[in-house]
């Protein structure tokens, strides 16, 4: 999950690492310093640009 340029984990919603625009990750096992959870993670394509919430 991306937010606002972060990539987020997906159990407890805290920032993990920035994540630009180009990034691509495939099958990257990761585990959360904060909830200790463990998931992969794949970001398959360069991804659109998303607005940022807090200038709507």
């Amino acid at each position: 999950m991306i937010k606002n340029g972060w990539y987020c984990c997906p159990c407890c919603k805290k920032k993990l690492f920035p994540v630009a625009i180009e990034t691509k990750i495939c099958k990257l096992p990761y585990k959360c310093k904060a909830c200790k959870g463990q998931f992969e993670i794949n970001i398959p394509e360069p991804r659109a640009i998303e607005p940022r919430a807090d200038l709507l």
